[in-house]
């Protein structure tokens, strides 16, 4: 071995520098990058009838597509076909795990959302939908065909905003930050809310006083993670009553 030359007299395989090592790092960090962005990313959307706590518009998403759930419109529009505004008096009740609620419509400040809600009541959409959502002294919520406050009935109807006041047992109807994003979500009063006025389409109200009753035990529920309470509670059945005015 001459001056100035390493020996490698006793190395059985390649050495490994430290530079080596930077490069080998650095190459395996660019491909797990790679294979980590590269992925397709799961079908999701935003809660298109959310209500929740004191920020009404707040989006959620859930891996369903918005195409994954069924259109209900024909069926719906084919059950309010003959609905008389002026001559007959409508009332959805809804026969729920908490008790009953009758609820009578406001088709003189928001005709759009009562003819909505009276359809999807006839053709059995609600049928055995859980209250996905409670808050206290704020609201229950209801109508997502998911229990998740993710779905709704394949369409969306536009805003009917109006001057009615947001309190204890008025029927409103949820939605995302987009004013006529409203599907099947409904949300009822368990207090006066303020901040939601001219904000949400009031379209209803409690009937009478057993039906406040009823809505007023959610102030009492115990929920959860996300505002769902603990004790599954849904509406087993929702009819609609009509009468001549």
């Amino acid at each position: 071995m001459r001056d100035g030359e390493e020996s490698t007299h006793f190395e059985t395989g390649p050495i490994v520098t430290p530079q080596m090592l930077i490069v080998v790092v650095f190459i395996l960090g660019v491909t797990f990058l790679g294979f980590l962005f590269g992925r397709e990313a799961p079908a999701s959307k935003p809660n298109l009838d959310g209500v929740h706590g004191s920020t009404p518009t707040e989006p959620l998403t859930e891996e369903v597509a918005l195409s994954q759930l069924p259109n209900r419109k024909k069926e719906v529009d084919a059950a309010i076909a003959d609905i008389d505004f002026e001559k007959k008096n409508y009332q959805v009740i809804l026969d729920t795990t908490a008790g009953k609620i009758t609820l009578d419509m406001y088709p003189d400040v928001a005709p759009g959302h009562c003819k909505n809600v009276i359809g999807l009541a006839e053709i059995g959409y609600y049928d055995g939908i859980i209250f996905h959502r409670v808050i206290k002294d704020f609201v229950c919520q209801v109508g997502c065909p998911l229990g998740t406050g993710t779905g709704g009935p394949g369409y969306t109807i536009d805003a009917e905003f109006n001057d009615k006041l947001h309190e204890a047992g008025v029927l409103s109807m949820a939605r995302t930050s987009d004013p006529n994003s409203a599907g099947s979500q409904f949300f009822i009063c368990l207090g006066r809310v303020p901040h939601l006025d001219k904000q949400y389409t009031v379209f209803g109200k409690t009937a009478d006083d057993e039906s406040l009753k009823n809505v007023l035990k959610f102030n009492s529920v115990k929920t959860g993670a996300g505002d769902r309470p603990v004790e599954e509670i849904k509406i087993k059945t929702a009819k609609v009553v009509v009468t001549d005015k």
